[in-house]
C-alpha cells in the first residue's frame, strides 16, 4: 500500500512512518516528530457505534466520525523496521470520554460496540478516504471494569 499511487497510499505512507511520538530526535522523512504527531492527530479518525447499550449510552457515544487525536491523548509507536504500528489511546485524558465511560459502567450491563478506523484525507489527492480496519467488541461487561493504578508503584503484595 505504501508504494501504490492511490489516495490511501499517499496518506498511509506518511501516517505509518516509523517515528515514535512524542519527542525523539526529530527527523523522519516528513519532518520533526512533533509536526508528524500533530498531523497524525488531525488524520486518525474513529467512527464509533454502540450496537447493544442503553439509549443514554448510545446517545453519549453517537455515531459521528471523530478525529480522535483532537479529543483524547494519542501516542504513536513504530519501530524503524516498520514491522508494526501502535496507537495508544488515553481515555482518561478527556473529561468527556471519562464521563461517557462512566455512563456505560453505571447504566449498561453488557455492551457491544463497533469501531471503524480510517485516515482522513486533507487534499483532493488523498480522497476518497479508506478504512484502515474495523472491529466489533462484544460482551463488554462494564461492571467488571477496574481502575488502573498508574501511580507507578510496584510494591509486592
Amino acid at each position: 500500500i505504501f508504494e501504490s499511487d492511490t489516495p490511501f497510499g499517499h496518506v498511509a505512507k506518511r501516517f505509518f512512518e516509523p517515528v515514535t511520538s512524542p519527542g525523539g530526535d526529530g527527523g523522519g522523512q516528513f519532518g520533526t516528530n512533533e509536526k508528524l504527531h500533530k498531523w497524525r492527530n488531525n488524520t486518525f479518525k474513529l467512527i464509533p457505534r454502540c450496537v447493544n447499550a442503553p439509549f443514554v449510552v448510545k446517545r453519549a457515544v453517537g455515531e459521528v466520525p471523530t478525529l480522535l487525536g483532537n479529543k483524547i491523548q494519542l501516542l504513536y509507536y513504530g519501530p524503524p523496521s516498520g514491522d508494526y504500528f501502535e496507537t495508544d489511546c488515553n481515555i482518561s485524558s478527556s473529561r468527556i470520554a471519562q464521563y461517557t465511560i462512566g455512563l456505560a459502567i453505571d447504566r449498561a450491563s453488557v455492551v457491544i460496540a463497533d469501531l471503524a478506523f480510517l485516515l482522513q484525507g486533507g487534499v483532493p489527492a488523498e480522497l476518497p478516504e479508506s478504512l484502515i480496519g474495523t472491529v466489533r467488541i462484544e460482551h463488554i461487561v462494564m461492571r467488571d471494569a477496574t481502575a488502573l493504578d498508574l501511580s507507578g508503584s510496584t510494591s509486592a503484595p
